[in-house]
């Protein structure tokens, strides 16, 4: 077969890309490198559509993960499998330095692939 069988992952490097957007397949994967590493970082908060918090840790803080039945979080990278529509909204990274905080908007879109 020419065609995968799976939907093939959506990575989407965005340390620094306030606005960027992602596209991933129903039933496929996207992959978030959302920063470098997470062992320095104070505090940081990944929610959807300004309310839901979905991923929450930090520096010697335990790792919360809403959706860990389908998702994983590790060296600062976010991957959610079996995307659904419900997956498709507005995320927001905060990261908390000392008395800074840093915030980054991603917008996640999954779709039915179009094979041409």
């Amino acid at each position: 077969s020419v065609f995968p069988s799976a939907p093939v992952s959506s990575v989407l490097l965005v340390s620094e890309q306030d606005g960027a957007q992602c596209y991933g397949a129903l039933g496929g994967t996207v992959v978030l490198q959302l920063m470098d590493s997470t062992s320095e970082i104070f505090r940081y908060e990944w929610s959807k559509n300004n309310k839901t918090a979905i991923l929450q840790g930090g520096k010697n803080k335990k790792l919360i993960n809403q959706i860990e039945n389908r998702s994983s979080f590790s060296d600062g990278t976010f991957r959610i499998n079996n995307l659904s529509r419900n997956d498709s909204g507005e995320y927001t990274l905060q990261t908390y330095d000392s008395n800074v905080s840093h915030i980054l908007h991603i917008s996640i879109f999954c779709a039915f692939p179009v094979l041409y």
